[in-house]
């Protein structure tokens, strides 16, 4: 597995020069996409309603949906045809579909924001699905999975539980992550428990350790990640960065143990630098809250005392180098996975400029706003950030799927103590 250290090693290497080679707009360009923008957000608005008629009514509401938000990835975001029919492909779609069919079916309280933050992990795991030759599908694996972590982290941030208490928990998480039974202490850690059954269901302990072993180092890197609350420990910025580094490798590495339950060397080195690389990002992006909320990640740290600029080249020089690596895997899917990397890198990395620009120079800011499809006052005024995956976007998506009366069985799902709650 690669290492904090080599991937700390490609950080301090990596050129800090300004990105060149990346699509700008002219501010008539910007404007056509800001009306295409509001035509996708009218059309959200008359979308509403919760989804009512019959079977036939609701999967043609469901494909004129996915039908325009390919026109928004298209004609607003500039995505490649390729790229959408990838990430709008029907097994992708049905995946999604699937899982918040599943969730809802599981836990008939989990609000939006969990859902979303599930939702994501469940599309990291089925691109990977694609990465590495296998059907694109809802696993057992992927639900509980991507289940876990909106569970973990409420239990974590929930200001009622003492730290104590929060302390005990992850004591016994390990221990049931090592297989041994565990007597959960609440509803919530029921759920997490047996999202870790759903796991054991699908993949046998003695026939795939190397599995159970990456989903430990996972949550010793998560409980690792701590340490980044202001007033703990003294870290300087590469001890924080390797923390960051772990938590996001060791996370996507699991992600591919749960879809092969066996990995290749190579493999497991290209899954644990992806997912750095993707924490990385997701660092950048919520670099304001983590100020806000005394988590000093390494870019948090560093904004404290200095601007960002060069950091943030950094960053986006060593995506190149991560994108490169993808070749590791071996598979047909690995260009368009490459340039569907390419395109969320570069609009990550203009989102956090624009939601944190404090944090840059002036001269950096103006310079970055020419590479985003929309202007940054357009975006401060609609909604304050640019992500296409945010709530206006997907909310009516995960709505219509929660709201809708289609139904669908999960085989993973009938075990009676996986539904007793909802009786």
């Amino acid at each position: 597995m690669k290492m904090p250290n080599q991937l700390l090693t490609s950080w301090k290497e990596t050129k800090a020069s300004f990105p060149i080679n990346l699509r700008q707009y002219t501010e008539p360009e910007q404007v056509k996409r800001e009306q295409n923008f509001e035509q996708f957000s009218e059309y959200l608005k008359q979308k509403t309603k919760k989804s009512k008629g019959s079977l036939e009514a609701i999967r043609k509401e469901k494909a004129d949906l996915i039908d325009s938000m390919a026109n928004f990835y298209r004609n607003t975001l500039d995505y490649s045809e390729d790229q959408i029919q990838t990430i709008l492909s029907e097994q992708m779609v049905k995946s999604t579909w699937s899982f918040l069919k599943a969730a809802k079916k599981y836990d008939a309280a989990l609000n939006f924001e969990d859902a979303f933050q599930a939702l994501r992990n469940v599309w990291i795991l089925n691109g990977l699905q694609l990465l590495m030759g296998k059907k694109v599908e809802l696993t057992a694996s992927i639900f509980a999975y991507s289940m876990l972590y909106p569970y973990t982290d409420n239990y974590l941030d929930d200001a009622t539980i003492s730290v104590g208490e929060k302390l005990a928990f992850g004591v016994r998480f390990a221990s049931r992550l090592e297989g041994e039974n565990v007597e959960p202490q609440s509803l919530q850690e029921e759920k997490i428990f047996e999202m870790v059954q759903l796991i054991e269901g699908e993949w046998s302990r003695d026939l795939f350790p190397e599995l159970y072993k990456s989903l430990l180092d996972i949550h010793g890197a998560q409980s690792d990640s701590v340490r980044l609350i202001a007033g703990l420990e003294n870290l300087a910025f590469e001890e924080r960065l390797a923390i960051c580094i772990h938590k996001g490798g060791t996370s996507v590495v699991a992600d591919g143990y749960l879809l092969a339950g066996t990995l290749s060397a190579e493999q497991e080195s290209f899954l644990y630098t992806y997912g750095a690389y993707l924490q990385l990002l997701d660092d950048f992006q919520d670099l304001s809250d983590d100020l806000n909320e005394d988590v000093l990640t390494a870019f948090a740290y560093a904004a404290k005392t200095q601007q960002l600029d060069s950091i943030l080249n950094r960053t986006f020089h060593l995506g190149q180098l991560v994108i490169q690596q993808a070749e590791a895997m071996e598979s047909d899917e690995v260009p368009v996975f490459q340039s569907l990397m390419q395109k969320s890198i570069e609009l990550f990395l203009v989102e956090a400029v624009q939601a944190n620009s404090p944090y840059f120079s002036p001269s950096y800011v103006a310079a970055f706003s020419n590479f985003s499809p929309l202007s940054f006052s357009y975006i401060e005024k609609k909604s304050g950030t640019f992500s296409p995956y945010q709530n206006q976007l997907f909310e009516k998506l995960i709505q219509q799927a929660l709201d809708s009366n289609e139904d669908e069985e999960f085989p993973f799902l009938q075990k009676k103590s996986l539904l007793k709650q909802q009786a």
